[in-house]
């Protein structure tokens, strides 16, 4: 029996026109790199990646969320850009950003500080609100790749209303990973 979750909370996002048409397009482009497109109904942007977590933590985070539900309010994103993360020093993941927003900080920086002083080990790097659009898995050209994603690095695609925090255990599947909701809080 399987005593822990792969845990994270995050921020549904519903994905727009303007994005999905720009995503559609970039594919076409790099039809003959081996990328995996992640865009579906499940695109997040993740707050806090908790990883394994007991089913004690779990009940944790659920009541800090529980907790600090009056603090959270409804508030809009902005969705621009499109940009690369790289991992030793080769293209990695394709990523759409998220303009920085007080809400959205502050919002980051509740969770963080209540998760902290519950233990939780949490990510170090800074926080870089975005949407992973697709892990890349082999380039013929890192020219074409660039050429393609960066084009579109100051693009607004859309705004966002965000009404509802997610707790998600993801479950690892061959196929993808898959998210499952434990707790929604509607704000």
């Amino acid at each position: 029996m399987n005593y822990f979750k792969r845990c994270f909370i995050a921020l549904k996002i519903p994905i727009g026109m303007h994005l999905t048409d720009t995503i559609e397009y970039v594919k076409k482009e790099l039809y003959n790199h081996k990328i995996k497109w992640t865009l579906d109904n499940d695109t997040h942007l993740t707050l806090h990646f908790l990883g394994n977590t007991s089913y004690k933590q779990i009940d944790i985070v659920k009541e800090i969320l529980n907790q600090n539900a009056q603090n959270f309010k409804s508030f809009t994103l902005q969705i621009k850009g499109l940009g690369l993360f790289y991992q030793n020093k080769k293209p990695a993941i394709i990523w759409a950003g998220i303009t920085q927003n007080e809400d959205l900080n502050n919002l980051f920086s509740l969770l963080e500080s209540q998760l902290i002083n519950h233990d939780f080990k949490l990510e170090k790097r800074p926080f870089k609100p975005h949407i992973t659009i697709a892990r890349i898995k082999y380039i013929t050209s890192e020219s074409t790749l660039k050429s393609n994603v960066l084009k579109y690095k100051n693009y607004h695609f859309q705004d966002t209303l965000i009404k509802e925090l997610y707790f998600y255990e993801s479950i690892l599947q061959p196929q993808g990973a898959i998210y499952r909701p434990l707790t929604v809080l509607k704000f």
